[in-house]
């Protein structure tokens, strides 16, 4: 068998890359040409196109996009019998439905990602679907199973090398920790898992990550730094093109500049 060097195939790995970055404008101006590319391509390589669309889509916070095209890539990865890429739409479709409440839809496509995953050897990608059900466990309010379940995506992960998926364990991790252990444990995890966004150069998780880790830092009255990591996060914000995130980071950043400069009076 010969690698596929088409231009489209490439066109996608440029893709995926460039959505791991943060450059979501260059990311669309990319995906236009893809779609143009696969108008004449067989219906699996749409697919592929339409499962990165997708995951633009969700990046972007329009769900209704994102959900039907996830719908229509697991049609098409279904019928094909690509494996690789139902798993990869089924965790992507997880991470879409979590945030809206549909646990038990989320839970069923974790669960089932993770099992191709685990066929296909995938030890890293596994530890990603383990680590979206602990995030449906700890909102269920099953602490216990939530931190069974990263303890083992934490493992998976690294054993596969996923920093990535490392990162996502880890900031989800630290929710879990604050409310368990406190706020200086959580700070611990929190920061572990903005290094390891940085290996992945995930900026978009890592945006977010600084955002969550400025509001413990604030909560424990630790203004300098938490202005500190309220910057990182602004900067991430504008780096990947989100203007409105970037100017609530800087809006909190000033509130709390302002509150150090009342205590020094």
């Amino acid at each position: 068998m010969t690698t596929d060097t088409s231009p489209l195939t490439d066109l996608l790995t440029r893709i995926e890359s460039t959505l791991r970055a943060g450059d979501f404008s260059g990311a669309k101006a990319l995906l236009d040409n893809a779609q143009d590319l696969a108008a004449s391509a067989d219906p699996l390589t749409q697919a592929r196109v339409q499962k990165l669309l997708g995951d633009f889509w969700r990046y972007q916070s329009n769900p209704y996009e994102a959900a039907s095209l996830y719908e229509q890539v697991l049609g098409a990865a279904t019928a094909a019998g690509d494996q690789r890429l139902l798993a990869d739409t089924q965790l992507a479709y997880g991470r879409l439905k979590m945030p809206q409440g549909q646990q038990d839809l989320a839970w069923g496509l974790y669960e089932a990602a993770g099992a191709i995953y685990a066929a296909l050897g995938e030890p890293g990608l596994q530890g990603q679907t383990l680590a979206g059900q602990g995030d449906v466990a700890f909102h269920r309010g099953d602490a216990a199973t939530a931190r069974a379940l990263f303890d083992q995506a934490l493992t998976l992960c690294r054993q596969g090398e996923d920093a990535l998926g490392e990162a996502h364990t880890l900031k989800s991790l630290g929710r879990l920790i604050q409310q368990q252990e406190g706020a200086e444990a959580a700070l611990v995890t929190l920061k572990a898992s903005v290094e390891a966004y940085q290996r992945s150069g995930f900026k978009y998780g890592e945006a977010f990550t600084w955002q969550y880790y400025a509001q413990v830092l604030g909560q424990e009255r630790r203004l300098p730094e938490a202005s500190e990591a309220l910057g990182q996060a602004a900067d991430l914000f504008h780096a990947i093109g989100l203007p409105g995130q970037e100017g609530r980071m800087r809006d909190f950043k000033a509130q709390v500049d302002a509150a150090i400069a009342d205590g020094l009076r």
